[in-house]
């Protein structure tokens, strides 16, 4: 089973000088005991992008090498948070991904330069 989501929208943006930082930090989430990806393949992961694979997450750059978007490409929601909360001291403040679930919720990861937030939007008729 799972809940399903789609990405509907987003702005993230992190510095080249901190993707190194945030590999790191993931791959130190995969010395513990909790999480569900493949660890060997993190661990193993030569950079940022190919650690972000794993949990479903794929990431465009500019020439810089500047993360510039953050795209979702499974099906399934899965550890976004505990992922998020790891990366979000080296993601630049205002950025956001938002979500939509299969049940109608809609929801953004909002990152304010040291963690990163859930918010759920106001809607009236």
């Amino acid at each position: 089973m799972g809940y399903c989501m789609d990405q509907t929208d987003g702005e993230f943006y992190m510095e080249a000088n901190n993707k190194s930082k945030a590999l790191e930090a993931i791959k130190n989430l995969h010395k513990g005991d909790n999480i569900t990806y493949d660890d060997s393949a993190v661990l193993n992961a030569k950079d940022l992008s190919e650690a972000l694979e794993q949990w479903d997450w794929t990431v465009d750059e500019d020439d810089k090498g500047n993360i510039i978007r953050m795209c979702f490409t499974g099906e399934k929601c899965g550890d976004e948070e505990l992922l998020f909360d790891t990366i979000a001291p080296y993601v630049k403040e205002g950025s956001y991904i938002e979500l939509h679930g299969e049940d109608g919720t809609i929801w953004r990861h909002v990152f304010n330069g040291k963690i990163c937030k859930q918010a759920y939007p106001k809607i009236t008729w």
